[in-house]
């Protein structure tokens, strides 16, 4: 099979398939070193609402504002699920959105906050999770902090979810697959919420779980 060699190290080859001569490559996760020595680091975590109810449309359940200056927050993978714990008064839709918020100069307040530190790492080797803030709403929706909405979401998904109690449903929101799509990226003093995308009708109550996968970059990558 034919090889190309690295101009500065022989030992780095890349395959050639003889019969189509296509290149032989293997798929890695995104680097988070960058060449002059800094680090950044890949992080996973799943959090839950409390019983939430009555939340109005655009209402956060989730809200993070990334503050590092060094480096950039890449957004690999959101999926949300849900879970009715009290039935609604009528049948109506469950539906989050993610949008952009920047600038983003003062966090929400309100719900629980998440301290993740060390936790959220996917190996031991790399850098704590250095958010600025990061919370989710127990009973009733994120006070606002200081920060505007980008007009339109950057993604939005319907849960089919049934009115009776236990009824759950689960997606994807937001997912970048290799090769095909570029992440939603955060700077310092940007960040993200997660809403409800149509007012809780009455009685209605649900408890709301997100998990992310997220990369940190630095900004000399």
């Amino acid at each position: 099979m034919p090889v190309i060699e690295s101009p500065s190290d022989s030992r780095v080859q890349l395959q050639v398939d003889p019969t189509f001569g296509a290149a032989r490559v293997s798929l890695r996760p995104v680097d988070v070193k960058s060449h002059g020595g800094a680090a950044g680091g890949h992080y996973r975590g799943a959090w839950s609402t409390g019983l939430t109810t009555g939340i109005a449309a655009g209402g956060a359940l989730f809200s993070l504002r990334w503050s590092d200056p060094e480096r950039v927050l890449l957004v690999h993978r959101i999926r949300v699920a849900a879970v009715v714990d009290t039935p609604f008064t009528a049948a109506q839709e469950v539906s989050v959105d993610l949008v952009r918020v920047r600038p983003f100069s003062v966090a929400d307040t309100g719900g629980t906050p998440v301290v993740p530190g060390e936790a959220l790492r996917a190996a031991s080797a790399m850098r704590p999770f250095a958010v600025g803030d990061l919370r989710m709403a127990t009973t009733a929706a994120l006070t606002p902090g200081t920060g505007t909405e980008e007009e339109h979401p950057l993604e939005a998904l319907v849960l089919g979810i049934g009115n009776a109690i236990g009824s759950a449903a689960a997606g994807i929101l937001t997912e970048v697959l290799p090769g095909a799509g570029y992440p939603i990226e955060l700077a310092g003093g940007e960040g993200l919420r997660l809403r409800n995308r149509f007012a809780q009708g009455a009685a209605g109550v649900v408890r709301f779980t997100f998990a992310f996968e997220f990369v940190a970059v630095p900004l000399a990558f």
